[in-house]
C-alpha cells in the first residue's frame, strides 16, 4: 500500500503473478483469466453484496443503498429537514449540506474506487516506482533549472523522456497497459513538478521582429535560452501524452491552457499540439474555451507569419466526432471575417506572394510546383498544408447547416472558384494534366487538397437551402448535366 501525503488520493496494490523482472512482460489475457478462473463465483458475490449491503454507514442509516422511498423512513434525512423548519439560515445551509453528504457517501466510494489501481503485471510495480522516483528527481531539480545548469537539463530531459515512452502507444507498449500508466502517472501527481519547470521563465529574443522591414520575412522569435526551450519541449510532449484520450487529465490541464498559450511564437517550440490534445473531443471543455485563446492564435499568425499548425488547432474546437459546435463556430467566423486576407490562402500561389520572402527556396512556386517537390509530406514548414488547412477551416465553419456562417463564406468563394479549384489541381502552367502514375510525381497531394475542396462545396452548397446558393448551382460555367443516349433522338437528363 502505498500513501500520498498530498492529501485524500488512491491506494496502489501491487500484486506479483509472475517472477519479478524489470521489463515489460507481454499482457497473456487468457492465461490471467485462467488463473483467475476459480475465483469468479466469489467475484460476482462481491459485486451483488455491493450493491445489496451497506459498506460505509450501519444498517440503521441506509446511506449505501437505496430503494424509490425509503427515504421517507430515513432517521437522519428526517432529522435534517426538521433543522431546516427553524428559518435560520445557517441552520438549513448546514442541514441541508449534512443530508445531501449523507445520500452521496455511496456515490463518493464508488468514485474513489474507480481511482484504485491494481498492478498485476511486474512492468506495472516498474512504472509505479519509477514515477515516484521522477516526481521526487523533478521536484528537486527545479532549483539547478532556475541556476541554469547544464547537467541539470540533461538528467530532467532524459527523465521525462522515459515517461513518455510510457504513455506511447507500441509493439511493447499496449494501449490498455498505456491508459493505466496514465492513470497511474495523473493520480500520483507526476503533472505537477512538469508544470512548475514550465513556470520557469523563458526569454523571447524579439530583436529580429523589431527590425523587420518586409512583412513576408516573419517569423517565430527564437528563444534566448534554447537549452531550457528543449526542455520545456520534452515537457510539453509528456503532457500532450498524458493528455490523449483521458478526460481526467484534460479536466486538470485546461486551466493552464492560457499560461501554455504563451509560448505560441517561440521558433522549435510546438506547444500549439499539447494544447489541442488538452481540449480534444471533449465537450465540456471545448464550450469553456475563451474567445481570447481562439483571437491569441489569430493574433499568432497575423504577429509571426502563416503556420499550419496554428491554424489546424481550430478544427478540435470546431468539430467533435463529426459533430459541429455552434457556440465556437459563430466565435471564430468573425475573428477570420475580420482577418481573411491575412490568414486564408485560397490559391496556395508563391510566384509573387507577400507572405513569403525571396530567400525562401520555395518562393515563386505553384501549388503543383509545391506538390512536385513534396511541400505537403513536410511536418513543420509546410505551404501546402497551410492552403489544406484554409479551406477545412471555411468548411468546418459551415458544417451542420449554419446558415448565417455559409451564407458569409459564399460572399467570400463563390462555386465556380471551388470547382476550377478541384479541378486545376493537377494542372500544370500550359493547362496539361499530369498523368497518374508519373514517376516522382505524388497524387496523395492532389487528392489531399481536393479533399478540402469537395468538403468545403458540400457544406456550403450542397446543404444548402438559401436561394443564392441555388442560383450558383444553375449557372455555373463548370458544371454539366449529364445527358443519357448522346446522339440519340429523345435522349434524357439525369
Amino acid at each position: 500500500e502505498g500513501k500520498n501525503p498530498r492529501g485524500r488520493k488512491p491506494t496502489f496494490v501491487g500484486l506479483k503473478l509472475a517472477q519479478a523482472g524489470d521489463g515489460p512482460k507481454e499482457v497473456d489475457l487468457k492465461a490471467l483469466g485462467d488463473r483467475f478462473e476459480p475465483y469468479r463465483e466469489i467475484f460476482n458475490q462481491c459485486m451483488q453484496r455491493c450493491y445489496k449491503q451497506q459498506i460505509v454507514s450501519s444498517d440503521e442509516l441506509k446511506a449505501d443503498t437505496y430503494a424509490p422511498g425509503e427515504y421517507a423512513s430515513d432517521p437522519l434525512v428526517e432529522a435534517m429537514i426538521g433543522l431546516m423548519g427553524f428559518q435560520d439560515a445557517n441552520l438549513t445551509a448546514q442541514a441541508c449540506a449534512l443530508m445531501m453528504r449523507h445520500m452521496a457517501q455511496r456515490t463518493r466510494v464508488s468514485n474513489d474506487l474507480k481511482l484504485v489501481q491494481v498492478m498485476v503485471y511486474p512492468a506495472a510495480v516498474k512504472v509505479y516506482g519509477e514515477t515516484l522516483y521522477v516526481i521526487k528527481a523533478l521536484t528537486a531539480l527545479r532549483k539547478h533549472l532556475f541556476a541554469d545548469k547544464q547537467a541539470a537539463y540533461q538528467e530532467a530531459g532524459d527523465l521525462l523522456r522515459r515517461m513518455t515512452h510510457y504513455l506511447t502507444p507500441a509493439s511493447d507498449n499496449l494501449v490498455e497497459v498505456v491508459k493505466a500508466n496514465q492513470h497511474m502517472m495523473l493520480d500520483r501527481g507526476l503533472h505537477s513538478p512538469v508544470i512548475d519547470i514550465l513556470r520557469l521563465s523563458l526569454e523571447r529574443d524579439t530583436s529580429r521582429r523589431a527590425a523587420l522591414h518586409d512583412t513576408a520575412e516573419k517569423d517565430a522569435d527564437s528563444a534566448k535560452n534554447p537549452r531550457r526551450r528543449d526542455l520545456f519541449q520534452e515537457c510539453y510532449n509528456f503532457l500532450k501524452t498524458l493528455c490523449c484520450n483521458e478526460p481526467e487529465a484534460q479536466s486538470k490541464m485546461f486551466p493552464l491552457i492560457q499560461t501554455f498559450a504563451d509560448h505560441v511564437g517561440i521558433a522549435k517550440l510546438n506547444v500549439v499540439d499539447t494544447i489541442a490534445e488538452i481540449v480534444r473531443d471533449n465537450p465540456r471543455l471545448i464550450s469553456q474555451v475563451p474567445q481570447s485563446l481562439l483571437s491569441h492564435f489569430i493574433d499568432s499568425i497575423t504577429i509571426w507569419g502563416r503556420k499550419a499548425r496554428w491554424l489546424r488547432i481550430f478544427e478540435v474546437f470546431l468539430e467533435i466526432g463529426g459533430f459541429s459546435f455552434k457556440r465556437n463556430q459563430d466565435l471564430v467566423i468573425k475573428l477570420v471575417m475580420d482577418n481573411f486576407e491575412e490568414l486564408i490562402d485560397l490559391e496556395c500561389d508563391y510566384r509573387n506572394s507577400r507572405f513569403l520572402p525571396h530567400s525562401d527556396e520555395r518562393y515563386g512556386k505553384t501549388r503543383l510546383e509545391l506538390i512536385w517537390a513534396g511541400d505537403h509530406k513536410d511536418e513543420t514548414r509546410t505551404l501546402v498544408k497551410y492552403h489544406y488547412s484554409s479551406v477545412n477551416l471555411l468548411a468546418l465553419l459551415a458544417a451542420g447547416k449554419n446558415a448565417a456562417n455559409q451564407g458569409k463564406i459564399m460572399q467570400k468563394v463563390t462555386l465556380d472558384t471551388i470547382i476550377d479549384q478541384i479541378i486545376s489541381v493537377p494542372l500544370s502552367k500550359d493547362g496539361k494534366r499530369v498523368p497518374v502514375g508519373t514517376r516522382g510525381f505524388d497524387y496523395d497531394g492532389v487528392y489531399y487538397v481536393r479533399r478540402a475542396w469537395t468538403k468545403l462545396m458540400g457544406n456550403v452548397y450542397l446543404s444548402s437551402l438559401d436561394t443564392h446558393a441555388i442560383a450558383q448551382f444553375q449557372n455555373t460555367r463548370r458544371l454539366w448535366v449529364w445527358e443519357a443516349g448522346v446522339g440519340k433522338k429523345g435522349g434524357k437528363k439525369e
